[in-house]
């Protein structure tokens, strides 16, 4: 927290120090005075405002805040079991052991609460299932997933197919009724009674 010269000034002569210019030593008394001025004017933030000035002063001394772990615990163990590193600053992490459970946590909720379900997911999915690196709680689950994904998507290729032979055979036929309309007309140009005059020698 950076204050202005003129600012420090200012808050000094309001707490009832008489200060001619801003470049006059501070002394004891008067960062007292300022500091019960700042208590009367805060109240009970006084205490967490010097804490964060402190903390941006010297980051060595941080607070010590309470020990986070990661949120994948409160999902539930999906692996075989978390297992709890520390990081350099002695924060506790929950590290599920297949550390790709929370990756699949987020696809199988994308797919099943949201219904976003694209052939990449189902793709991630089935390759992980038969490499083996699903969580062992969530196989059912994905092998339950996948198979009803396959399902659904070999179903949506038949009806495709069938949508595509469908419009295959319209476009045949509408090719072939222009066509046949089209020699229609070429006959209709050539027939005797539409061709003009010919003078006979």
């Amino acid at each position: 927290m950076r204050i202005e010269p003129d600012t420090l000034l200012e808050r000094l002569r309001e707490a009832g120090v008489n200060k001619a210019d801003d470049r006059e030593p501070v002394y004891e008394a008067d960062v007292a005075a300022l500091s019960a001025l700042y208590r009367k004017l805060l109240g009970p933030r006084t205490i967490e405002i010097a804490a964060e000035v402190r903390g941006e002063a010297d980051p060595g001394l941080e607070t010590p805040a309470k020990p986070k772990v990661n949120r994948v615990i409160l999902v539930g163990q999906l692996g075989e079991g978390p297992e709890v590193r520390c990081l350099p600053s002695d924060a506790p992490v929950a590290n599920i052991r297949l550390a790709v459970a929370h990756r699949y946590w987020r696809l199988l909720r994308d797919v099943v609460e949201f219904g976003y379900d694209t052939r990449e997911t189902r793709a991630l999915l089935y390759l992980d299932l038969l490499g083996g690196h699903v969580p062992a709680r969530l196989t059912a689950v994905v092998r339950r997933l996948v198979r009803s994904a396959l399902r659904a998507s070999i179903a949506e290729s038949r009806r495709t197919h069938r949508l595509s032979a469908l419009a295959a055979q319209v476009r045949s036929f509408l090719a072939g009724h222009v066509v046949s309309c089209h020699h229609a007309d070429r006959e209709a140009t050539i027939h005797p009674a539409f061709a003009p005059p010919v003078a006979v020698i």
